[in-house]
This record gives structure tokens, sequence and C-alpha cells, in this order.
């Protein structure tokens, strides 16, 4: 009875060594573990959230589409590069308008996307957002959108006196290899999310997503011809 008790005794030992020695490697490699994030921490700027120059937007989500097509799910984080060299022509860029289709500056302003797209096509990569603005006579919906983008027929646009076939500009199908997106956001989520008082509100953004130029900031969408000019020159195209 005696060396049962002893053996049992042993093999308890035993187990508590392995449990112990398995405790410490985990100790060993929690604290590795703990002392990388560290250094990350410390070694690694953070990106603020926001829409001024050097900050990271938020995110756009939701249902998009391209001109005469279906809408598709979209989302924007997704379509950025967060190793951008910082080559300026190693990738695309992002032109972003938040608009609304009843707003009769976005309306002018649809002609100055177009000059946009076929100037400097080659480089950008076109959102347009679509809001709906909280105002009397801004009541829009994905018909609308869809005939704003494409130019068709539909009376409706321009606080709902003017048929969207006739607004100025080009069909917004993108030229030059550019993807021209139109997102839906008539919920007001994304306009919300950047924190907008008005449309249109023009933004571009780097490869790797940070803001680069802000309307609001730097004397309106009319502006942005000449941010994107001086940057790429006459080489957009």
């Amino acid at each position: 009875m005696i060396d049962e008790d002893n053996a049992s005794l042993r093999r308890n030992l035993l187990l508590d060594d392995a449990a112990d020695g398995r405790l410490s490697s985990f100790m060993t490699v929690a604290s590795v573990f703990f002392i990388g994030l560290m250094f990350i921490a410390v070694s690694t700027d953070p990106v603020k959230i926001g829409v001024n120059k050097g900050e990271m937007p938020p995110n756009i989500t939701g249902e998009a589409r391209i001109a005469n097509s279906a809408w598709f799910s979209f989302d924007l984080y997704a379509k950025f590069n967060q190793s951008w060299d910082g080559n300026i022509t190693t990738e695309r860029w992002f032109v972003i308008e938040f608009m609304d289709t009843d707003c009769p500056a976005c309306w002018h302003d649809a002609d100055t996307m177009s000059q946009i797209d076929t100037q400097f096509g080659g480089v950008i990569i076109t959102i347009v957002v679509v809001a709906q603005l909280n105002i009397a006579g801004h009541e829009s919906s994905r018909k609308e959108i869809e005939a704003f983008q494409d130019k068709t027929d539909f009376e409706g646009c321009y606080t709902g006196n003017r048929n969207c076939a006739d607004r100025p500009g080009d069909i917004h199908q993108g030229s030059n290899g550019n993807l021209f997106y139109y997102v839906e956001d008539l919920s007001g989520k994304s306009f919300a999310d950047w924190n907008l008082q008005e449309t249109p509100t023009c933004f571009l953004l780097k490869p790797n997503g940070l803001v680069a130029f802000n309307s609001a900031q730097e004397g309106g969408c009319q502006q942005l011809g000449g941010k994107l000019y001086e940057i790429f020159g006459s080489g957009g195209n």
C-alpha cells in the first residue's frame, strides 16, 4: 500500500512538473507577444480618422454601380493599398464627390466631373456618393440616380424640375481605364460619417486612402482640377 502511494505521488509530481513547464512556456510566449505589441504601438504613428489632409476618412460601404449596369456591393477601404510606395504613378488615386441629384450646383458640376474624367482618367478612380439632403424638393431614388449617371430619360432631377437626360456633361462611365462608381447613400450614413454639410463636396485621396484634398477647406469642388494638375501635370492620360 505504501509503494502504491509512493508511485502515485511520483506520478503527480511528474504531472506537476510538466504543467509548470507548459505554464512557463506560455508565459514566455505571452511576454514576447506583449513586448511586440508595445513596440508597434511606440514605433508606429497612429492614423487619425477624419476628412482633413493626412487623415483616413471613414469607410464608405453600400450598393454601387457603374454606368448602364446592375447594383453591387461596394467597400471603399477594400480598394486602398496600404503598402503604396509613394510614387504618384504606380497606383490610382481616388476622386470622391458627395452629391445630390436634386442639387442645382451638383447638376452643373456634373460637367466638371466629366472633364476631370477625360483629363485624368488614366490616374484616378472616381466615386460619386449620392446623398439626399433634407430639403424640400430633394426626394430621390435609385431610378433617379441611375438616370443622372447614365443621362437617360427621367423627370425628377434638379429639385424635380428637369429631365436627367438634359444634365451637363457626358455619361459618367469612365474613360482611359477610369472606374467611375456611383454609390447610393440615400440614408445619409456616409454623408454623416464624413461630417459633411453641403453638396457638392469633393475629395482627393491618395492610393493608401489618406486625404490629399478637401474642397470644403480649399475653395470648393472647382479647385479639384487644379489640384490634380498640380500633382500630375498634363500627364493624367
